[in-house]
């Protein structure tokens, strides 16, 4: 007899418990090495399917832009792997469209994009060299290009405007911060806005007077002088009015 066939009961129980734990450790270090390349395999496998791949493509935040043309310039096709999608790329498409301030591309897992929009707010219009108006926001972005000026402030440039849609009217900037900076009371007094010669802003009073307000500066302070003279100076055959310096203005007539 050998010693296998001889050996206690008890002595061959606690071999074979030995044998399974060490084949559990086994298999513990077997997935701890390829459990992480199993997962990645499983991941990039369910990845290249149509359980992950684009269905939908959300637009948010557009009141102006029609939604399709979003998607479109996006460049994101319906079908495309969620993960192929260059994000930064679409944005950067998007963002290009004239009436866009900002936008955010992202994936809605598993089978969506939601595109956010934030849409530029006009402010004005400004004459173009070659006719029409090119509708601008306060940093003097060209938005869109109109055969008429509709119910927006008309800025006028002793300079012609070349600029296109997408592109920056500089010297319409200091008119668009007054007319973000001006009252909602003075809006009947006025009839629009020039930049002169010298870049200085003037506004266009109802009946013909002209308002000097200089500089960018204290355009706060300048509306509410003006609005004082407005409101209590005799406005008859009133030619000028003067409100470079806020506190100073200076009323000229012509008769």
């Amino acid at each position: 007899m050998n010693a296998a066939t001889t050996a206690h009961p008890r002595f061959r129980a606690r071999h074979r418990t030995v044998n399974r734990t060490l084949e559990a450790r086994r298999w513990r270090r077997w997935w701890v090495a390829a459990g992480p390349l199993v997962f990645a395999c499983v991941v990039l496998g369910v990845a290249r399917t149509n359980v992950v791949d684009v269905d939908q493509i959300n637009v948010a935040g557009v009141a102006q832009l029609d939604p399709e043309v979003v998607r479109t310039v996006s460049g994101i096709t319906l079908g495309t792997q969620q993960v192929d999608l260059d994000l930064d790329a679409a944005v950067a498409r998007v963002r290009a469209l004239p009436w866009v301030a900002s936008a955010t591309v992202t994936r809605n897992w598993p089978s969506a994009v939601d595109i956010t929009v934030v849409e530029r707010l006009p402010l004005g219009v400004v004459p173009a060299a070659e006719g029409g108006y090119l509708l601008v926001d306060l940093s003097g972005h060209a938005i869109e290009a109109r055969t008429d000026p509709a119910a927006w402030p008309v800025i006028d440039i002793a300079t012609p405007v070349t600029a296109g849609p997408g592109e920056v009217v500089e010297l319409a900037v200091p008119a668009l911060a007054a007319i973000d900076a001006m009252p909602f009371d003075l809006e009947p007094w006025i009839e629009g806005f020039s930049i002169d010669d010298r870049g200085a802003i003037v506004v266009q009073l109802v009946q013909g007077p002209t308002a000097n307000l200089g500089d960018e500066r204290d355009l706060v302070a300048k509306f509410v002088s003006l609005a004082t003279v407005l409101t209590r100076v005799e406005t008859e055959c009133l030619a000028s009015i003067d409100i470079s310096v806020a506190d100073s203005p200076v009323v000229k007539r012509n008769c």
